[in-house]
């Protein structure tokens, strides 16, 4: 199986944006002979770390997961994306697996959530394998691989392809364009709320 695996820039908070990059790429994936193109840990939102990611969560059946199955159909492409996906409280970080046909082959929901994200995420307890394209597949994304008992489940299960997808976000920064000293999200979070404005660098 040839696997294109996609390093793309996740505009934060623009859906539009980002699924136009994917069908890009997932173009440039099939003309170079990719069965699969995997993207990166929220493709759809960006690591968009701001009470505002709510916002933009969707469910499993909304309109990115449709235009990602829609794409793949097209393409006869498998397609893995990451999604904010809507559920009760905070949502969860999600990555979603499409097989060519465009059905979904399954949904991740990431496990583990790290300090700096559990204000916008929750975690999920869940550890589902997917047969994709034939071959059974686990997910775990970015975090979860600091768990060596993750991938030992996968194993034990007889996964032969795990797909980590990651996200690395940026400094805040004030109006003046300095990083903002900080040591936690809740911090930028009430920084936000007081001052109405911050950048990423």
């Amino acid at each position: 199986m040839r696997i294109a695996l996609v390093q793309m820039f996740c505009k934060w908070g623009d859906a539009h944006y980002n699924l136009a990059r994917v069908s890009h790429y997932c173009r440039e994936a099939v003309a170079a002979g990719a069965q699969l193109a995997l993207f990166p840990e929220l493709t759809v939102t960006g690591i968009y770390k701001d009470e505002r990611v709510w916002k933009l969560a969707e469910t499993l059946d909304g309109a990115s997961v449709r235009v990602l199955r829609d794409l793949a159909r097209e393409l006869g492409l498998a397609i893995g994306a990451g999604f904010t996906e809507e559920a009760d409280g905070k949502p969860f970080n999600a990555y979603c697996l499409i097989e060519p046909d465009g059905e979904i082959a399954g949904v991740y929901r990431k496990n583990y959530i790290p300090k700096l994200e559990v204000p916008f995420w929750k975690g999920h307890s869940d550890r589902p394998v997917f047969t994709v394209l034939g071959r059974r597949t686990g997910v775990a994304i970015c975090w979860d691989n600091k768990y060596p008992e993750l991938h030992g489940h996968y194993l034990s299960q007889g996964v032969q392809l795990i797909v980590m997808p990651h996200a690395w976000d940026s400094d805040a920064l004030d109006g003046e364009g300095r990083v903002i000293d900080y040591s936690s999200m809740e911090e930028i979070v009430q920084y936000h709320q007081e001052t109405g404005n911050y950048t990423w660098k």
